[in-house]
């Protein structure tokens, strides 16, 4: 967090906080550590989603990258790990990035939550994402 003050994204006491950061300082941080520029992608409405699958879709084919997804009324942010689009619907990989404890494998995960495909329209629709 300290990068964060260094850059004068924050003031000085944050430095050793455990303050939380957002989307945008996880995105500063990329660019200011690893010289990996981001993109923002700001979807007011969860009824906004399906006009973003396919800027999502470009971003998995040229890069596979995980995206990260912010949250407004869930609070929670999101790791999307992959989409798929059919006859039935859109949906998106996620992964819980908050799991702490002992390593699971990929059933473990999937049978506790921690990763599972979600329909688009399963998020909140009039909130931010």
């Amino acid at each position: 967090l300290g990068g964060l003050v260094e850059m004068k994204d924050k003031p000085t006491w944050f430095a050793g906080s455990q303050s939380w950061i957002g989307s945008v300082e996880i995105a500063l941080c990329l660019d200011h550590f690893y010289d990996v520029p981001c993109r923002i992608l700001h979807v007011r409405r969860g009824e906004e989603l399906p006009g973003a699958m396919e800027e999502l879709c470009s971003h998995f084919q040229s890069t596979g990258a995980p995206v990260m997804m912010g949250g407004d009324m869930d609070n929670s942010s999101k790791g999307i790990l992959g989409l798929c689009s059919g006859s039935q619907g859109h949906y998106l990989l996620v992964l819980d990035p908050h799991f702490f404890g002992h390593n699971l494998d990929i059933k473990g995960a999937q049978q506790s939550g921690w990763v599972q495909w979600r329909a688009l329209d399963s998020f909140e629709i009039g909130r931010a994402h």
